[in-house]
């Protein structure tokens, strides 16, 4: 398992940074997006239905099926988690020398 935590379906199972302790996984992540300078009534709206689907007992079965953890945010929260995401993989994918063609 190479996310902070173990998954539920394999308790016994140790994420590789308990193995190795200077690992730092990546996290998966799903987020909507919209485009730049949409009104903030919509993002709202939009952000509460999300949330709101989330916690459809369809939903959360099907997700926890996937064995994955569904975390609910705010358009800030998720702005400031993408930010964060594209400084730490920009500075890794700089340095790895991969380029676009």
């Amino acid at each position: 398992m190479t996310g902070p935590k173990r998954t539920p379906s394999l308790p016994d199972v140790p994420t590789v940074g308990e193995s190795l302790p200077n690992y730092q996984s990546g996290t998966s992540f799903w987020v909507l997006v919209t485009r730049a300078g949409a009104p903030a009534a919509v993002m709202k709206q939009l952000n509460a239905s999300v949330l709101k689907a989330m916690q459809a007992p369809e939903v959360r079965e099907r997700v926890a099926q996937m064995d994955l953890v569904a975390i609910g945010s705010t358009p800030a929260q998720c702005d400031a988690f993408l930010r964060e995401q594209i400084a730490v993989w920009g500075r890794i994918v700089k340095a790895s020398g991969a380029r676009v063609d």
